[in-house]
Parts: structure tokens; C-alpha cells; sequence
């Protein structure tokens, strides 16, 4: 067996969102398992970090004081706490936002939805702000993508404006903005990349990317390829 697989065509017809897009272009085949209901291996990380979202949430909703979140998820909490006083940011503007199927954002032919997790309103403008957990030097060039795609939505939805975005690692204490002036250059380049993608054969090859892919476990390339280096070792 070669390892390829061929996929067919996928229909238009779909809600969207920033982690579909980015499995699409990451490797066609695990957009497909993730599209059929699959779900793939949740590190650690991901749980914990699922974890403190949660904590975050509630304690901007004033649903939960500091004092009564356990202590390893303390630290992350505090630097957000220093990271809303540093910027002038307060609880009573704090808007977490769904876009679901009901208000869904077409963009490019494609409906859209997602979670934000927040934006501090002031009349007609915006700060809109993602949280990550982890920090591995990256900055915020690397969910720029993400960060466009929230602000565009926000805006076609409530019709106010996100002035700035930014992303805010809360394990680590860094935060990183930037002044949002309508360029939506880097979210239609990922979504036109998407469109080569979803219009193309669809072949898909083992390659080194499959060694951190969640779905590695399930995934009949994988699995395949792990058991040719199998059978020539025995």
C-alpha cells in the first residue's frame, strides 16, 4: 500500500470555524476525520488549558472569586489580573461573544462561526483579545489568522469596531497587541490558500507532520506507516 489516500470532494454547504481552516490546510484528511465526527487524541496541555479558560470565564462573570480557584490554576488567573490592569481594562465592558449557526458570517462564500473570548467594548470600538496557555516563544504572528477572522466577525455581527487585538499567554504573563486598521490581509490569504486546498485531488502523503498529529491514533496513513517500519523489523 502507498500510503496515499484519496478524498473526495467536500460541499461548500458547511459552518466554519478558525480550527477547521487550520486542520484543512495543516493536512486535508484530518479535516476529514474531524468533519465525520472524529475526534482526536487531547493532550495534557489541552485539557489544562481547557481548564483555565473555564476559570477565566467565570471569574470575569464575577460568578467566582480568586481565592476559590484551586491552587495550580492561581498563576495563570493572576496574570490575567495584571494583564487587565496594565492595559486600563475592566469587568463591566468584558463581552464574551459566540457567533453560532443562527448568526453565522459569510465570508468568501463560506458560513462562519466561533467563539470569542473576549472584547472590552467602549461605545462603538473594541479590544478583542485571545487567550492562549501555552507560550513556546511564539508571538502574535502566529494566530494573526485567528485574531483577523474574530475582529472581521465581531464587527459584521455587532457592527462595532475592534480597534486592537491581541493574543494574551496566561501561563507565561506575555501579551502581545496590535492596532487593528480594517487590514484583513492575512485572513483572506489563509482562506484563499483554503480554497486551493479544498479544490485540489485531495492526495495525502505520510510525512513528519503526522507525528504530532492528534489524530495519529486513528488515522488509517498513520497507522499504515507504522506498520510497513513494523514488518520490516520483524
Amino acid at each position: 500500500m502507498s500510503g496515499i489516500n484519496k478524498l473526495s470532494q467536500f460541499s461548500s454547504m458547511e459552518y466554519w470555524s478558525k480550527t477547521k481552516v487550520l486542520l484543512a490546510l495543516r493536512c486535508i484528511h484530518a479535516y476529514r476525520l474531524y468533519r465525520s465526527g472524529v475526534r482526536g487524541r487531547k493532550s495534557v496541555g489541552m485539557e489544562y488549558g481547557k481548564v483555565v479558560h473555564s476559570y477565566v470565564e467565570r471569574v470575569s462573570k464575577g460568578e467566582l472569586c480568586y481565592k476559590d480557584v484551586p491552587i495550580r490554576y492561581r498563576k495563570p488567573l493572576f496574570n490575567y489580573a495584571k494583564f487587565l490592569s496594565e492595559n486600563e481594562l475592566s469587568f463591566p465592558n468584558f463581552v464574551e461573544y459566540e457567533i453560532g449557526r443562527d448568526n453565522s458570517v459569510d465570508i468568501g462564500g463560506r458560513s462562519f462561526i466561533g467563539k470569542i473570548d473576549a472584547v472590552w467594548v467602549r461605545g462603538s470600538s473594541g479590544v478583542l483579545v485571545d487567550y492562549k496557555t501555552g507560550y513556546r516563544g511564539k508571538l502574535l504572528e502566529d494566530f494573526e489568522f485567528e485574531l483577523q477572522l474574530y475582529s472581521y466577525m465581531f464587527k459584521e455581527v455587532t457592527g462595532i469596531n475592534i480597534v486592537r487585538y491581541g493574543v494574551v499567554f496566561l501561563s507565561s504573563g506575555v501579551w502581545d497587541f496590535k492596532v487593528n486598521r480594517g487590514d484583513y490581509s492575512v485572513m483572506y490569504s489563509y482562506l484563499e490558500k483554503l480554497d486551493s486546498v479544498m479544490g485540489s485531488s485531495g492526495d495525502v502523503e505520510y510525512s513528519d507532520r503526522c507525528l504530532d498529529c492528534v489524530f495519529r491514533d486513528v488515522c488509517n496513513i498513520s497507522l499504515r506507516h507504522r506498520y510497513d517500519i513494523l514488518s520490516k523489523i520483524i
